[in-house]
């Protein structure tokens, strides 16, 4: 048998995917209100422990306003932040994250032309 149809098959490992470290709302319940969430407060608390991307995730309940700053937000977790009177924030990703951004055609660049009047 050929050694093709004897190794197995892996599948497809995408090279621009961007691996999120993802932090629950609920986990932000113990914030002091009116505090400002962004990577610093995140990893003092130990919450985020590696490098990359952040994205806030809607499960729990938040009962304080806060400044929340990461780089992706679900659109529950948006709903959950604003309804306790606070602010989301969305940064710009680094590194890998920016770049599979980059790559994203922007809406105006596949908008179609304005039609062509004559005079």
């Amino acid at each position: 048998m050929p050694v093709q149809r004897r190794l197995p098959k892996r599948g497809f490992k995408n090279p621009m995917r961007i691996e999120y470290q993802v932090v629950n709302v609920g986990r932000l319940a113990m914030a002091p209100a009116d505090v400002t969430v962004d990577r610093a407060w995140l990893e003092s608390q130990r919450l985020v422990r590696r490098p990359g991307p952040i994205k806030l995730l809607g499960n729990g309940e938040l009962k304080a306003a806060l400044t929340v700053r990461v780089e992706a937000a679900s659109e529950k977790a948006r709903q959950v932040v604003e309804g306790a009177g606070g602010k989301l924030e969305i940064l710009r990703a680094r590194g890998k994250a920016a770049a599979a951004e980059a790559a994203k055609p922007s809406p105006k660049a596949t908008a179609p032309n304005p039609p062509i009047t004559k005079a």
